[in-house]
């Protein structure tokens, strides 16, 4: 391309002609400038990269400060030996009623409160009394914008407690499964098994459970297909499957 150019410039102005010694000169110099090129060239997406990257966690680290305003309980796990235990236990009292008596305790307990979304806003729902208990499903139902979410996010502490308290009493483990589902750049199963170790009979049990049999036979190369950026190459029902199949491997069992 740089000797088109000088030869249309040379034809124009009708200067000088090329020599033997200014062309093998002009193919050293290119050939040292290639590599500098090639380099900010291959720079300049990275470059852009950085700074949407810069823009993220400056806008992260501009939000507000969270406070947790849980009262979060420790709960005890049964360490000790049936001796040990037996020993404690007031007359008339069996180690099967301290168990009943475990189950009757509320892990979640929520007294009077009000969730909002900012800490002058007004409150989007007010003055919930609730209580949930282990081994209980529970459904949460009401129209459109009526506050399911809100109370959801309340309970993780992701929404403003303008009034009330909320008491927890659980295990560690705790997920919350949003509407918008976040994914891993990477294969539907590393998506699923995530950062735990892979476990086939168990794994197989997962995908069936959330209905994802069918559709990893459709796909070209099985659970290790790519689902690219934001699951790119996955519908809106398959990008939630596959979530809810992340969270059910801790906590199928």
């Amino acid at each position: 391309m740089v000797f088109t150019v000088y030869a249309i410039v040379q034809q124009v102005s009708g200067g000088e002609q090329i020599n033997v010694a200014a062309a093998f000169t002009s193919l050293s110099l290119l050939n040292i400038l290639i590599s500098p090129v090639m380099d900010l060239i291959t720079s300049i997406p990275h470059l852009t990269s950085a700074m949407a990257c810069l823009d993220r966690i400056q806008a992260f680290l501009l939000k507000e400060k969270r406070e947790e305003y849980r009262k979060l309980h420790t709960i005890r796990t049964p360490t000790s030996s049936a001796s040990s235990a037996s020993d404690d236990l007031p007359s008339g009292n069996s180690a099967g009623d301290l168990g009943s008596k475990k189950n009757n305790t509320p892990w979640i307990k929520v007294r009077e409160a009000s969730f909002g979304w900012g800490k002058e806003g007004s409150a989007v729902i007010k003055d919930i009394d609730l209580e949930i208990f282990p081994n209980q499903l529970i459904l949460i139902i009401g129209p459109v914008a009526s506050g399911k979410s809100t109370l959801l996010k309340g309970l993780i502490g992701e929404a403003y407690l303008v009034s009330g308290s909320v008491e927890y009493t659980v295990p560690d483990e705790i997920a919350y499964c949003d509407q918008d589902a976040w994914l891993l750049n990477q294969s539907i199963r590393d998506n699923i098994v995530a950062f735990g170790t892979y476990e086939k009979d168990f794994y197989d049990e997962v995908v069936q459970a959330c209905q994802l049999t069918e559709d990893l036979k459709l796909l070209p190369n099985g659970d290790k297909t790519m689902i690219g950026s934001r699951g790119l190459s996955l519908s809106g029902g398959q990008k939630q499957r596959v979530v809810s199949s992340s969270l059910s491997l801790p906590f199928l069992v």
